[in-house]
């Protein structure tokens, strides 16, 4: 696939090197001049120095022939207008960060395909929606039958202390993420789950107010 990300911070770059690794096209879009030297001399794809806002840029980057447009920058505003930018020039499939979860709607009402939130951007998981989409069913979330929550481990929450594998969640619950101080983590079955953690959990809506019961304090 050829995929282009706006956007070379502690996102983009690693989804970058993830995607390429898997012997995508990959472009990254980067508008500071030193980061885009710093990431050019590692990475194994294109850097283009420019605003990604710009159909020069775009061109550029070959948009036109791109099936994912990915914007992960810290500016919403950018990464709204190059998605939208990129609809008009390609039929790629766009995703955008939100720092604020209040403008999702927003952004889904104007047409971005996909838009994930500061808290659950990992590029651990936007490569899963790439490379695996049916992973996680992304016109399910839209349709508002899968949440995806997080929650805050408490001392007096039923998970504080319980390994992964011990948690009686629901079948339609995935423990996706836990961050740890200012570390996301990706937890396996022998994970516990102290308290203060944050955790991030995907769930069909049936299950929400039982995943809410067990995190709550």
């Amino acid at each position: 696939m050829h995929i282009i990300i706006v956007g070379g911070g502690r996102i983009g770059l690693p989804l970058g090197e993830t995607l390429a690794l898997h012997k995508h096209d990959v472009v990254i879009i980067e508008e500071d001049k030193d980061k885009c030297q710093e990431i050019a001399d590692d990475f194994n794809g294109v850097v283009l120095c420019g605003d990604a806002t710009s159909i020069d840029i775009l061109k550029e980057a070959k948009a036109e022939k791109a099936d994912f447009f990915v914007a992960v920058t810290s500016s919403e505003e950018a990464n709204l207008l190059s998605c939208l930018l990129a609809k008009e020039v390609c039929s790629a499939k766009t995703l955008a960060r939100v720092i604020n979860p209040s403008y999702e709607k927003v952004f889904r009402k104007v047409g971005i395909d996909i838009v994930m939130s500061t808290e659950v951007a990992l590029a651990t998981r936007l490569e899963a929606m790439i490379i695996e989409p049916d992973v996680v069913d992304i016109a399910m979330i839209h349709r508002g039958s899968i949440e995806m929550l997080e929650f805050t481990v408490g001392e007096k929450s039923w998970a504080c202390g319980k390994l992964v594998k011990n948690l009686e969640k629901p079948k339609g619950a995935i423990i996706v993420a836990v961050k740890v101080g200012d570390e996301f983590r990706i937890p396996d079955l022998d994970t516990v789950l102290k308290c203060g953690d944050h955790v991030i959990v995907t769930v069909k809506k049936d299950f929400e107010r039982q995943i809410r019961k067990m995190f709550a304090e």
